[in-house]
């Protein structure tokens, strides 16, 4: 069984930033630009350490997997690292996501992984070490970006 290095990836506060999104709206009023340097940053972080990314976003719930996949290839986010199981399985909201992640962790056999959001650590009661808590304005930054890679080990 081919084991992993996962990044459960949020989007709104970590891909989707408010700097990111600032004078910027869709049709619906909606912002929903992702922020170039920190797409920049997750294909390094995959490339550095041979993770693949499992979107845990609630995005999942509103676009197909090969919209979101559309989406974000869109934007430079470079397809080889999506990973096969590319969406944790819905169970009711973002208030579970911990539940969501571990359900999604017993379908798939992972060597390491971390949780990229930003939800406070209460959401994620049984994993604040692999959890990078980003803030709503600058999404994940270089900092948080070289501890992803220091969690995950290189290839």
């Amino acid at each position: 069984m081919k084991r992993n290095k996962i990044v459960f990836l949020d989007f709104d506060g970590v891909l989707v930033t408010d700097k990111s999104n600032v004078g910027v709206k869709d049709k619906s009023g909606y912002q929903c630009v992702p922020d170039k340097t920190v797409i920049q940053m997750l294909n390094n972080i995959c490339e550095t350490t041979g993770a693949e990314i499992v979107i845990s976003s609630m995005w999942r719930i509103m676009f197909s997997v090969e919209g979101l996949k559309m989406f974000l290839r869109s934007h430079g986010l470079d397809g080889k690292y999506f990973h096969d199981d590319f969406f944790t399985k819905d169970l009711g909201g973002s208030i579970i996501r911990n539940d969501e992640i571990t359900d999604w962790l017993k379908r798939n056999k992972t060597d390491k992984f971390v949780i990229l959001d930003d939800l406070p650590i209460t959401y994620f009661p049984d994993y604040e070490k692999f959890l990078i808590q980003t803030k709503d304005y600058e999404g994940l930054t270089y900092f948080d970006s070289l501890t992803a890679i220091r969690l995950l080990g290189s290839k």
